[in-house]
């Protein structure tokens, strides 16, 4: 899938909206969501997500 970015670091075009749900798709299989905030997430964690 290909994905354009603004100059900002956000995703545009026409796969901007799959590939935010193909990321959170990822983010909850990864990471547990009842965290209070990601400061509170592995860093490690947050990597592997981020990419």
């Amino acid at each position: 899938m290909k994905v354009e970015w603004n100059e900002r670091g956000q995703q545009v075009g026409k796969n901007s909206k799959k590939f935010v749900s193909l990321v959170g798709v990822l983010a909850k299989e990864m990471i547990q969501l009842n965290k209070p905030s990601w400061t509170k997430v592995d860093g490690t964690l947050c990597c592997a997500v981020a990419g």
